[in-house]
């Protein structure tokens, strides 16, 4: 069986929170936490992530193509 390790990450601010797989066909990303703000990243490529700050984003309703 596989091992993955986390990617990484150059902000000592930053709590790991955990892994995110939402999708089987892909790899499963990074979750940490900066103050406020959620970050997810998808590989330790330094352009490859997500983030959102509490509050920036309106919660509401998601459509998606299938």
């Amino acid at each position: 069986m596989p091992i993955m390790v986390p990617y990484d990450h150059d902000c000592n601010g930053c709590v790991w929170v955990g892994w995110y797989w939402p999708n089987r066909n892909q790899p499963p990303a990074n979750v940490y936490l900066c103050g406020k703000t959620v970050i997810i990243r998808h590989s330790s490529d330094g352009s490859d992530y997500w983030s959102a700050t509490a509050g920036d984003i309106k919660k509401g309703p998601i459509t998606w193509e299938k």
